[in-house]
């Protein structure tokens, strides 16, 4: 009967640094640092204003352009309009999407006309924003406005 072969302790230790060190390169890890949902978010939209226009109320605001930890933000996919009236909640009357990510100059301002409205009836407007990801800011503040016809001289009228 043979005796049994002794492994060297510095050759086992180095094998199983190797092991380790190799098994850590390639595993799946964090590219970055992982930020928690709601630091994610787009920012608040700002700027929306109302206006009457001939064809309908003209709905304006500006782009975000950072996440709400304050990151600039390279992943917006678009904005959701909503509109609601005195009886009936919030409904989304559109959604604009933002085509221009990869552009070097980007829209700074966007613009909806919400043609499906009545005279002498008021509405209420929010923007939210969302990302590639789905992420959405949270709703602008809403703007409130009474449909009316602008005057004969096509000068717009816009309520704050």
């Amino acid at each position: 009967m043979r005796p049994a072969r002794r492994v060297r302790p510095a050759i086992t230790v180095a094998l199983l640094c190797a092991a380790a060190v190799f098994g850590s390169a390639t595993a799946c890890g964090r590219k970055t640092k992982v930020l928690p949902p709601d630091l994610v978010v787009p920012r608040v939209v700002e700027g929306l204003t109302a206006t009457n226009e001939l064809g309908g109320i003209a709905l304006e605001w500006e782009r975000p352009t950072e996440y709400a930890d304050g990151s600039n933000m390279l992943d917006l996919a678009g904005f959701r309009l909503e509109r609601r009236r005195a009886c009936c909640g919030y409904q989304v009357i559109a959604r604009v999407p933002v085509e221009d990510r990869y552009r070097f100059r980007r829209a700074k301002q966007f613009r909806h006309l919400d043609e499906a409205v009545s005279t002498g009836e008021i509405y209420l407007y929010r923007v939210i924003a969302y990302t590639l990801d789905g992420y959405e800011s949270p709703p602008h503040e809403p703007v409130q406005i009474q449909r009316q016809l602008p005057p004969a001289d096509g000068a717009a009228t816009s309520e704050p």
